[in-house]
């Protein structure tokens, strides 16, 4: 994954080389990692001013960094939880989904939410004066999200061409069970 294409809200699992960063880029995240990490703790916040200070190759180097750890997906979000707080959270993705929260899509961020009460959607049939909701003829569309490139697809979208030039006899198939060999092979550092 190169830098420029990092999107706050995406899935973030791989490895990258720490050496790109700037040095006080990649001390600030480690301190900020190794701070708020530990046994107790899988998500880590950081203020917007910090967040926006990291850049997206600190953004990118804590994500992957994280992900190293906890061997899963992680994410960046916005913290929607609190109105008055202006941070972001970064952490595994099922902890944002999970429980009380849930992700929306706000002008392309990704944003943790509280999750609505499960009475508030299912009592939208009337209100206690009499009136009564109807259902609207017109179909109801839902938005659909769509879901990131993981780690692998974009491992084999980088290698496929190659590897067809080089073999030109392999059918698709054949092409990635060859690149998930050469994925799981390859060292997570």
């Amino acid at each position: 994954m190169s830098f420029h294409d990092f999107n706050p809200g995406q899935t973030i699992a791989g490895c990258m080389d720490p050496s790109r960063l700037q040095h006080d880029i990649l001390q600030i995240a480690k301190e900020t990692l190794d701070l708020q990490l530990n046994s107790f703790q899988s998500v880590v916040a950081v203020s917007q001013k910090d967040y926006l200070g990291l850049g997206q190759d600190g953004q990118a180097f804590m994500a992957f960094y994280m992900g190293r750890i906890f061997r899963k997906p992680v994410m960046w979000a916005k913290d929607g939880m609190d109105g008055n707080a202006d941070r972001w959270v970064l952490g595994p993705c099922e902890k944002f989904v999970s429980g009380p929260h849930m992700i929306v899509s706000v002008n392309g961020i990704a944003i943790v939410v509280q999750r609505p009460p499960n009475h508030f959607l299912e009592d939208a049939s009337g209100s206690e004066a009499g009136a009564h909701c109807t259902e609207s003829p017109e179909p109801v569309c839902k938005i659909k999200v769509p879901r990131p490139p993981n780690a692998f697809i974009l491992y084999r979208k980088d290698r496929h061409a190659t590897m067809k030039q080089e073999n030109s006899h392999l059918s698709n198939n054949d092409i990635s069970i060859s690149l998930g060999k050469k994925w799981n092979s390859e060292s997570p550092a």
